[in-house]
């Protein structure tokens, strides 16, 4: 009679012994894979902070908490899996869990999240903006809608500091746009419908060729991106007009992931995304400031009055892009109430009434 079945049940029933005597470690039990896209490349603040905060902060909660699983993460920065335009696509798909979507390569989809960038001199603050954001998607089902057709679920808002004007020559008044050429994000365009400027839609690379060459006359952009180009080599006049801070991205979960996560795993996510709003938040505006010094441009800070003016002097953006929406079906006017709304509970400056005639 061979010994080895005898062996192999004696092996066996060691380990069945090993395991239950007092003190034995139990196995590991297999780690949860979140995988994270990013349409922006790694370098930027808001992707940085997937891993510095979000990632962190649920470690944290989850290692707190007992019985808790364990994250594997796996983070994928723009090119990976996909491109600036392709982010909602790939959690839709479930080619990734979780996703950093840019809010203006996706105005089709989401038009309600883009109604914000319709009315300017809002919020300087950045983590007020955010928490806007949150209050928004929280009171108005439409906006949530928008991400529940794409099989999602919004998470949190990344907010970038406040837009201002940088230009070669100096701005006094809103009469000295005129026949400026500009550049800036797309939506921006409208803001300037009637007051004589060009709005061109650059890349920062092509934006500081195109003001080096005289083909653009400045910029209209947060301050940490002009210092992330270098642009105030080519214009050295800042009109902080601080036209408002802006989401540019918001952090999303597939619905069908989320829902499947241990309860635990869920609710530090959740939680976590708030840590990951106030970390990009906090990092644009206080990079804002140091760049501002660091930059040592000619800057022009108008009065509330100038303000006003300047606010007076555009085109009636907000409404106009609310009833366009709403000619789609979409309850964009109270979106925009509810914006306003909420910068009014805050006492906050109010330019323009953009939701009133």
């Amino acid at each position: 009679m061979t010994l080895g079945p005898l062996v192999r049940r004696a092996t066996v029933l060691a380990a069945l012994l090993a395991l239950a005597a007092p003190g034995a470690a139990a196995p590991a039990a297999p780690k949860l894979r979140l995988v994270v896209v990013a349409g922006a490349p790694a370098s930027s603040a808001a992707v940085r902070q997937l891993a510095d905060a979000l990632a962190t902060s649920v470690d944290r909660r989850l290692a707190a908490t007992k019985g808790a699983p364990r994250l594997e993460w796996v983070h994928r920065p723009s090119g990976e899996i996909a491109g600036p335009a392709g982010v909602l696509e790939a959690i839709e798909d479930g080619l990734a869990d979780i996703g950093l979507v840019p809010l203006l390569d996706e105005a089709k989809r989401l038009p309600l999240q883009s109604v914000v960038w319709a009315a300017p001199f809002g919020p300087v603050g950045c983590r007020a903006q955010a928490q806007i954001q949150d209050e928004l998607h929280a009171g108005q089902p439409a906006m949530r809608e928008a991400w529940a057709a794409a099989g999602q679920t919004y998470l949190a808002s990344a907010v970038v500091d406040s837009l201002n004007l940088l230009t070669k020559r100096r701005l006094a008044h809103p009469g000295d746009l005129a026949g400026l050429r500009l550049v800036a994000r797309a939506p921006v365009a409208r803001w300037f419908d009637g007051t004589g400027v060009t709005v061109l839609a650059l890349t920062g690379r092509q934006a500081r060729a195109s003001i080096g060459d005289g083909l653009a006359g400045g910029i209209l952009a947060e301050t940490t991106y002009i210092r992330s180009f270098d642009l105030q080599a080519k214009a050295s006049n800042l009109t902080r007009l601080d036209f408002s801070a802006m989401p540019v991205a918001v952090l999303a979960i597939s619905t069908k992931r989320l829902d499947a996560l241990p309860p635990a795993v869920a609710a530090a996510l959740r939680e976590a995304a708030g840590d990951y709003a106030k970390a990009v938040a906090d990092l644009h505006c206080q990079r804002a400031g140091e760049d501002r010094e660091a930059m040592r441009l000619g800057l022009r800070e108008p009065t509330r009055a100038e303000r006003t003016a300047w606010a007076a002097a555009l085109a009636p953006v907000a409404r106009d892009c609310a009833k366009a929406i709403v000619a789609r079906g979409l309850t964009a006017d109270k979106v925009l109430g509810a914006y306003m709304a909420a910068l009014r509970a805050r006492n906050l400056p109010e330019p323009r009434a953009w939701d009133r005639p």
